[in-house]
């Protein structure tokens, strides 16, 4: 079970999932900010907000989109789609 850090609410209750040979990862973005992300299928209480663009994405091949709380709107994570696949990436405190 994932939690939204802000107000507690179930973002997804399923096993992360490997991406990359991993389910957790530490990426960096160009502001410098770094976080650790750990990957799901999907998240039903977060929701997609803004464009899809693939510039500085975190994984090749994939476009991303922050991913929003549906209970009280905080940035959670992001989502990353490909051809092949979706899935997201919450932000963790530490790795699993």
């Amino acid at each position: 079970m994932h939690p939204c850090p802000h107000c507690g609410a179930v973002l997804t209750a399923t096993a992360a999932i490997a991406i990359d040979a991993a389910t957790t990862h530490t990426r960096t973005n160009p502001a410098g900010e770094q976080f650790t992300v750990r990957c799901y299928a999907a998240a039903a209480g977060a929701a997609p907000g803004g464009p899809a663009t693939d510039e500085h994405t975190w994984f090749a091949g994939h476009t991303w989109r922050r991913l929003f709380c549906k209970q009280c709107s905080t940035h959670v994570g992001w989502q990353f789609r490909s051809r092949a696949r979706v899935f997201v990436g919450l932000i963790a405190d530490a790795p699993a």
